[in-house]
């Protein structure tokens, strides 16, 4: 965009007679226009966000899956199952520590970028979330379950949000280092 500019000065530089107050004007609306069309920096946007809906579906194991929405500059850009708690605990109190219940409804900040896993149930990296509401629960995230339908007693997680594989995963914060969403919305109860 700085080179077309300098290309619209040069122009105008060149401009000359009864006319430069209209290529004057003219340079002006097109500055304007560039302005104004060009792309938000995904950085800047608060249209920038993802939720956490339930879905009708369960896993082989019962388990019930999520939908986590990611948005950019407003429109939705990709679609994840996940899970959350463990088929037995999402009745649990979602506010009290140490339950394994899904995480309780409401805002949180994501994390700008992941950090190592350090259990090998929420894989290789975690990137965390904060609440910004008032809750017993703490150092929940987003990662990957290696357990994933697999009947070793550890599908789906201690509260946290799992995507059902890796590959999700990288695609998920691929996104959040693209377009560093202002919030996460949990609306699963």
């Amino acid at each position: 965009m700085l080179k077309v500019l300098k290309d619209m000065a040069e122009f105008f530089k060149r401009c000359r007679g009864p006319n430069r107050l209209k290529q004057l004007a003219l340079l002006f609306l097109l500055c304007l226009a560039f302005v104004v069309c060009s792309p938000k920096t995904a950085s800047t946007t608060p249209d920038n966000y993802m939720t956490l809906t339930p879905t009708a579906l369960t896993n082989k194991l019962g388990n019930p899956l999520y939908q986590l929405s990611l948005y950019g500059n407003g429109q939705l850009i990709a679609a994840y199952m996940t899970v959350a708690g463990r088929a037995h605990t999402q009745n649990y109190n979602r506010h009290q520590a140490g339950t394994e219940a899904p995480l309780p409804d409401g805002k949180y900040r994501v994390a700008r970028e992941p950090v190592p896993g350090t259990i090998p149930e929420a894989g290789d990296r975690f990137l965390p979330i904060q609440p910004l509401f008032r809750t017993r629960r703490s150092a929940l995230g987003i990662h990957y379950d290696p357990s994933f339908e697999k009947p070793n007693g550890e599908d789906g997680t201690s509260g946290c949000i799992a995507l059902t594989n890796r590959a999700d995963l990288d695609q998920v914060l691929n996104y959040v280092r693209t377009y560093r969403p202002q919030y996460l919305e949990v609306n699963i109860q």
